[in-house]
């Protein structure tokens, strides 16, 4: 414990109380007077530990004065200009700091006094004192007008770090916090680190993305906010083949954990930016989502998860419309053309579309593009110059089933009881004719599966779940069986008027017409639910559908060149033109480079 010294100071009251006083008496009386020493031990305390003292506010001092047994007579505070006078040794003295202070060093002082205990009449009337001073360094700052710097960087291990500059060395860094006022978070963080004047805070869930940090300081009910928007890595997918694909993503400036999900199944997990995974190339666009989490996180879910980014993949170009493909022109027509201007088919340019009236779901040709059907509920018939010519009204969708567009411009489809066969060319001896599919054993009749007319106009083939009928109409009167087989699925061959390209016991042979003997054939077993789907007169190749692939056979060496996995069943739509394969999933995709 330090002491200070005092010296004993007799006040002038003394001499004034004695020259203005006249005493007579016969007798004297005295007494002896101890002699008081000239410095006498004493100590002052303020609720503050340093000489030199910062403020930020208005301020409360208590003042100590320990006399050490002698009794305490006064203390005289000033600061600023300002006298305070306290009988008590324990003083309690507020500071209301001025504006003009601001930053300034100025003076606390405290005269104080205390009694010298000698006995005498001057220390008996309290005029006989020791007296000190005592002297603080008080030095206001204005917490409001303080620029704090509040900012942030990126550490050296890729941590995002809050800081902001203390308004002086000795600022009590508890006085402020900083705290993540996102809708989503409620983080408050501790100081990581002080750096001479900086105080620093790690804020190691921060992935990227928006966030809002505050910097409050208590003392001032002061805030500073900072905004925080480091833009999450672009995620790119690209085809390496029709059925893998890699997914890549810029790397994080942060410590970040990626998880990559297809429709909501989790296939990669780690800190890697990009992977490689399999894909079923006809299937619907699938849901591709990218999840940060902080390198902390144990629990991966939507609840868990920092953010995320996602877009949509699917194998191709879209084709949400009806096409269809001249072969004698080699272009491709399409419907409402006008809703896709910068759309291209394997290169080549696109003539202007026609108006099919009506929200078309499909369009057919035949070769030369002189006979053009736009399908809905209903059918218009356009000819060469696309001029409309007919307008077919049905009454339920499935009345045009198995729709067909020949080369000699007729047109045949399924009215839900007979197959109806329609002349739009420039034979003028018939306009229509139709027939019921029969079978001699009509117990065995269960639906019809299918139901085609080949590319010249002169048979129809039909089948159903247990017997093939193949019918000669080239006189455009009468219907007439030539071949029937317990089994079968056939189409014309549009390379040849004189073949039939059928199925037979999971084996594929090309029939000559009329007789249906075998020209050539190769072993399918080893798919299942096989079904025809066309010949592309470009490649001469033969796309067919089973489960899980579509099959791509050379017609002409009976080879498969090509095979492509998918998950649609049944499939009976899917059409190959100009190495082209457009899928139920409205999916446009090139095979150019895979087939020969």
């Amino acid at each position: 414990m330090r002491h200070n010294k005092c010296s004993i100071v007799i006040s002038q009251l003394l001499l004034l109380l004695f020259s203005s006083c006249i005493y007579q008496t016969d007798e004297l009386s005295f007494s002896d007077v101890k002699q008081t020493t000239l410095i006498a031990p004493c100590e002052v305390k303020l609720n503050f530990e340093k000489d030199s003292i910062v403020i930020y506010g208005e301020t409360k001092f208590i003042i100590t004065v320990n006399s050490f047994g002698k009794r305490f007579t006064a203390a005289t505070i000033s600061y600023s200009g300002y006298e305070y006078t306290s009988m008590d040794s324990i003083s309690h003295y507020t500071i209301s700091p001025r504006e003009q202070n601001d930053g300034k060093w100025t003076e606390l002082s405290v005269n104080f006094y205390f009694s010298t205990g000698s006995g005498s009449i001057a220390d008996r009337l309290k005029i006989e004192n020791y007296a000190g001073t005592k002297t603080w360094k008080i030095k206001y700052i204005n917490l409001e007008k303080f620029n704090y710097n509040f900012g942030h960087k990126i550490s050296a291990d890729s941590v995002l770090e809050l800081f902001w500059i203390k308004p002086d060395k000795d600022f009590d860094v508890s006085q402020a916090s900083v705290y993540n006022n996102s809708p989503s978070n409620d983080y408050v963080f501790l100081v990581s680190r002080q750096n001479k004047d900086s105080v620093f805070y790690r804020v190691t869930e921060y992935v990227g993305g928006n966030q809002y940090y505050d910097l409050y300081i208590k003392r001032a009910s002061l805030f500073k906010m900072q905004t925080i928007n480091y833009p999450f890595p672009k995620m790119s997918l690209e085809d390496i083949s029709l059925d893998t694909l890699l997914v890549s993503w810029d790397k994080s400036p942060f410590k970040v954990k990626y998880r990559l999900l297809t429709d909501g199944k989790e296939i990669y997990l780690g800190r890697d930016t990009s992977v490689i995974i399999q894909q079923i190339p006809i299937k619907k666009d699938l849901d591709y989502t990218l999840e940060f989490y902080s390198p902390s996180e144990t629990v991966y879910d939507y609840l868990h998860r920092k953010d995320y980014i996602s877009t949509y993949h699917g194998v191709g170009k879209k084709a949400n419309y009806g096409y269809c493909y001249i072969a004698d022109k080699d272009i491709f027509y399409l419907s409402r053309r006008s809703n896709y201007p910068n759309l291209s088919i394997s290169g080549l340019p696109l003539p202007e579309d026609f108006d099919t009236y009506g929200g078309t779901l499909r369009l057919l040709s035949n070769r030369s593009g002189s006979l053009k059907a736009g399908v809905n509920s209903y059918v218009n018939l356009f000819n060469s110059n696309n001029e409309q010519i007919d307008r077919l009204e049905f009454k339920y969708n499935y009345q045009i089933e198995f729709l067909t567009v020949t080369d000699n411009n007729t047109l045949g489809f399924f009215n839900g009881t007979s197959y109806v066969v329609k002349n739009y060319g420039t034979d003028t001896s018939w306009k229509e004719f139709t027939f019921k599919p029969h079978y001699n054993d009509s117990t065995r009749w269960t639906y019809i599966r299918g139901l085609t007319m080949t590319e010249d106009g002169k048979y129809v083939a039909c089948h159903g779940d247990f017997d093939f009928i193949l019918y000669d109409i080239s006189d455009h009167k009468n219907a007439k069986p030539i071949y029937q087989s317990p089994y079968g699925h056939a189409i014309g061959n549009p390379l040849n008027y004189n073949e039939l390209i059928r199925i037979a016991q999971n084996k594929l042979e090309i029939c000559a017409l009329p007789d249906m003997q075998v020209l050539r054939k190769c072993d399918l077993s080893q798919y299942e639910n096989i079904i025809l789907l066309n010949v592309d007169p470009y490649s001469h190749i033969l796309a067919i559908s089973s489960t899980n692939y579509i099959v791509l056979i050379d017609i002409n060496t009976m080879q498969v060149v090509y095979k492509i996995r998918t998950t649609y069943v049944w499939d009976d739509t899917t059409r190959l033109y100009r190495k082209q394969l457009f899928t139920p999933y409205k999916q446009a995709i090139d095979l150019t480079k895979y087939l020969p």
